[in-house]
C-alpha cells in the first residue's frame, strides 16, 4: 500500500509539474508575443517612414515603453505629414508663407524648412527689385548675389549677367543716337561692342540709319549744287 501511495504521489507531482511547465510556457509565449508583435509593428512603421510612407499610424494603446515608442513614432509621422510635407507642397506652389517654429533647441528639420523658404524669398525679392528698377528705366540695377548661396546665387548672378549683356549694346545705341543728333551720320556701332542674336539686326539697323541719312544728305547736296 505504501508503494502505491508513493507512485500516486509521484504521478500527481509529475502531472502538477507538467501543468506548471505548460502554464509557464503559455505565459512566456504570450508575454513574448505581447512584446515582440507590437515591437515589430513599431519597427515596420519606422521602415515605412524611411521609404517616405508617413500616412499610417500605429495607435497602440499601451502604458509601457513600447506604447511610448509607438506614440513617438505616430507624433513624428504627424509632424512630417502635417508640417514638413505641407510646407514643401506650399513652397512648390509658390506659397512661401510659413508659421513653423523649431520644436526644440536641437531641431534640425524646421530650421532647414525655414531656411529654404527664406532663400527662395530672397531670390524673388532680388529679381523683383531688378525688374521694378528696370521698368523705371534704371538698367544699372543688379541683384545682391552675395546674400545667397549655391544655385540661388547662380540664378541672381545669371540674371545680372543677362542684364549686363543687354545694357552694353543699349548704351552703345544711345551713344550712336547721340552722335546722329549732332548730325554726325558717319558714326557707326563700335566694333569693340560684340553683339549676338537679335542684337545683330539691331546693330545693322542703327548703322543703316546713319548710312541712309548720310547718303540722303549727299544726294541733297548734289541737287543743291545743280540748282
Amino acid at each position: 500500500a505504501g508503494s502505491i501511495e508513493v507512485k500516486n504521489t509521484i504521478t500527481i507531482m509529475a502531472v502538477v509539474a507538467l501543468c506548471i511547465i505548460l502554464i509557464s510556457l503559455f505565459i512566456a509565449i504570450s508575454l513574448t508575443r505581447s512584446i515582440t508583435e507590437p515591437l515589430y509593428q513599431v519597427m515596420n512603421q519606422f521602415d515605412r517612414m524611411s521609404r517616405g510612407e508617413i500616412n499610417t499610424r500605429l495607435t497602440l494603446i499601451r502604458k509601457d515603453e513600447i506604447g511610448k515608442m509607438s506614440g513617438m513614432a505616430d507624433r513624428f509621422s504627424d509632424f512630417l505629414e502635417n508640417e514638413v510635407i505641407v510646407t514643401l507642397h506650399r513652397i512648390a506652389r509658390g506659397d512661401l508663407s510659413t508659421s513653423l517654429t523649431p520644436k526644440s533647441e536641437n531641431d534640425q528639420i524646421t530650421p532647414a524648412l525655414i531656411g529654404m523658404s527664406t532663400a527662395v524669398t530672397g531670390v524673388i525679392r532680388e529679381l523683383e527689385l531688378i525688374s521694378t528698377r528696370a521698368a523705371e528705366g534704371d538698367l544699372s540695377a543688379r541683384g545682391d548675389e552675395k546674400m545667397l548661396e549655391g544655385s540661388y546665387q547662380q540664378i541672381v548672378r545669371g540674371f545680372n549677367e543677362t542684364l549686363q549683356s543687354l545694357i552694353i549694346p543699349i548704351n552703345e545705341a544711345i551713344r550712336l543716337a547721340s552722335e546722329y543728333s549732332k548730325c554726325n551720320f558717319i558714326a557707326r556701332f563700335s566694333t569693340q561692342v560684340t553683339v549676338k542674336g537679335d542684337f545683330v539686326a539691331f546693330e545693322n539697323a542703327m548703322n543703316d540709319i546713319g548710312s541712309e541719312v548720310s547718303h540722303a544728305l549727299c544726294l541733297i547736296g548734289i541737287q543743291m549744287k545743280e540748282l
